[in-house]
This record gives C-alpha cells, structure tokens and sequence, in this order.
C-alpha cells in the first residue's frame, strides 16, 4: 500500500512539474488541423497493428487458433488496464481473458505473451539500429547487444525450454508446475511455421506504428525529422514505456522522448509539449475502447481468483 501510495504521489508531482513547464502559446500551433488528422491517421494505423498482433496471440495460445476477435479484445482490456495499473502486470488480463472466455489455460496464454515479448524485442530493436546507423552520433553496440541475445533465446527457445522441463519436471512446487506447463506449451506450438506467422505479425505491426509516428513528425509544421531520427524516436518510447514503473510507462516514456528530441536540437519546451501530445496518441485506441469493452466483458480475474481459492480450500480438505 505504502508503495502505491508513493507511485501515485510522483505520478500526480510529475503531472504538475510537466503542466508548470509546458509553454502553453505553443499548444494551439500544435493542435493545428493538420496535427489532428495525423494523429487520426496514426490511430488507423495502430489498429491494424493491433489486429496483426491479435491474430498473432490466436496462433500462440492454441491449435488451431484461438477466435482472432476475443484475442483482440483481451488485448484491448489488457492496453486498458495497463494505464491504470503499473509493472506491466495487465498484461496478464489477455491470458485470464481467454482462459474465462474460452477455457484456454492460463500457462498457455502466458507462453504466449512471453514469445511475443520476445519478438517484440527483436522487431523493435532492429527498427532502432537501422536509426543508430543513420544518425552518427548514437553508439549502436547496445542494440546490437540486445538483438544478439534476444536472437539466440528464439533460435535455442524450445531445446532450452526442453532442458528446464527436465530439471523442473518432479519438483511439485505451484511455480515450477506452472512454468512448465507454459514451456510444454511453447515446446508443442512453436514450429517453422508458427516462427514465420509470429515474425511476420510482429514485423508488419511494429512497422505500422513507426509509419504511423513518421507521419505524425512530418504533419507538424516545423517540427518534421527524417527516418533515421523518428526510429530512434519509436525505439525510446516503446521500450520506456515496457519499463514497469508506472502506469503506462507515464514519466518515463516522457523523458526519453524529451532527452532524444533534445539531442536531435529541439529545445525543452518543443520537446515536451511534442513528448504529451506523442504519449496521448500512444494511449489513445485503448483509453477510449476499453471502457465500452468492460461493459460487456469480463476480463477473468475473479474466476480465476475464485478458482484458486477453491482448489486451496479443496487441498486443505484432504489435508
């Protein structure tokens, strides 16, 4: 509680720091017509990439897939939840979803969003090298050092997953049960063919967003920048915004994208007032959606929690 309760006082501090610093004249020149149909365009874009990572869940978490539109509304939920909730745990409302929606098992829902975790990483990491490279001053070697490891975790996934089963296997801890159901669950999905839909998702989503953040740089007045520099731009908001702090990556997402402008010469105020207006655009589809979907939806967690309690109070019967 003491914890939350300190979150949320920097949250609201930092809300008021940034509204103290914004040069409000410059807002109207940022909220031209123009900036608004770029950011409805970005919002087009988003969505299809949203309905590219959903079909990509619907392959991971069962075979055949899962129903494409259930797994983008527990996608939808879990965007929801992830602004209100910090440390990136709403991302396991798409797993209870499913699981309530659909009976698909939790551990199978979990292998999934750790797979595409894991392709996120390398989709979005090769999209700021590709930036590093273009800008000269940036040191790439730390992306380069990312994609290293995260392509030899893909490659070696399933022979890793195989050697953990054997040494977790007979231990009869919760945990250790868990984790190996979600790794029998990657070692019976991921195949070629699965490797191919999930890349080939995770590349034309990604790929959308940072089209659509480019458009969104060039319908600014002034304030356009080249490939290069909006790559480096899209690879500090998404990977800021994975960072489990606060809700939504609030702050932080932010800051990177103050200190990158700053450093491609834009001054404080500019960078700012572009860093919010960037961040509600970030939030936009979910912050809107989610609400309507919670009326008729049920995102999972009681049953899941009344499942858990059951099977305690059932054990400790036997006992």
């Amino acid at each position: 509680m003491t914890s939350l309760i300190l979150r949320g006082f920097f949250a609201v501090s930092l809300l008021l720091a940034i509204a103290i610093g914004i040069d409000w004249n410059r807002v109207p020149e940022l909220l031209s017509v123009r900036t608004l149909g770029a950011i409805a365009v970005m919002q087009v874009f988003l969505l299809i990439g949203t309905y590219l990572c959903s079909y990509r869940h619907a392959v991971l978490v069962r075979t055949p897939p899962a129903p494409v539109m259930s797994c983008w509304m527990g996608l939808m939920l879990s965007a929801g939840f992830n602004l209100a909730i910090p440390g990136r745990i709403a991302e396991l409302i798409k797993a209870t979803y499913l699981r309530n929606k659909h009976g698909i098992p939790l551990s199978s829902g979990t292998a999934a969003i750790v797979v595409e975790r894991l392709y996120d990483v390398l989709i979005v990491a090769s999209i700021g090298l590709v930036g590093a490279y273009g800008v000269d001053y940036l040191n790439p070697w730390l992306l380069v050092a990312t994609l290293s490891f995260v392509c030899l975790i893909i490659v070696f996934l399933v022979p890793l997953g195989q050697l953990a089963i054997r040494f977790l296997d007979n231990r009869k801890f919760r945990l250790c049960m868990f984790i190996v159901a979600n790794l029998r669950h990657m070692e019976a999905t991921i195949n070629p063919r699965v490797s191919l839909i999930v890349f080939g998702c995770s590349a034309f989503a990604w790929l959308l967003h940072y089209a659509g953040l480019w458009l969104f740089f060039q319908a600014l007045p002034g304030h356009g920048l080249t490939l290069w520099q909006v790559a480096i731009v899209f690879t500090a908001i998404i990977f800021a915004g994975a960072i489990p702090a606060l809700p939504a990556g609030i702050g932080l997402v932010q800051a990177a994208v103050i200190a990158t402008l700053m450093g491609f010469g834009k001054d404080f105020n500019e960078a700012l007032s572009l860093s919010l207006l960037l961040f509600l655009s970030e939030i936009f589809l979910s912050a809107v959606i989610t609400p309507f979907l919670l009326m008729t939806q049920s995102a999972g967690i009681m049953p899941l929690i009344r499942d858990v309690f059951s099977k305690e109070r059932a054990i400790g019967g036997q006992a």
